[in-house]
């Protein structure tokens, strides 16, 4: 049943074999927009860290944190 989604939706070589081949990678647009957002996510939580008050330390390394992880899977996007 599994495989007849995939296939259904286009996400894996029905002609195959191997089920774990992806068909093709994303297009160029498709890799620059997903890119282009995480970074962007990341720039504005990393503005909003400056938002919180300086008391509030483990709050403003939280959203550190979230920022560095949406600056990795942008990065992450551009690679793969």
């Amino acid at each position: 049943m599994i495989t007849r989604l995939l296939e259904k939706f286009h996400i894996r070589d029905p002609a195959s074999k191997d089920h774990t081949k992806p068909i093709d990678e994303d297009c160029l647009s498709c890799k620059l927009v997903g890119t282009t957002t995480f970074a962007g996510l990341s720039a504005y939580t990393l503005h909003q860290r400056t938002q919180i008050p300086k008391v509030k330390v483990f709050h403003r390394g939280v959203v550190a944190g979230l920022s560095l992880i949406f600056a990795g899977v942008a990065v992450a996007r551009a690679a793969i």
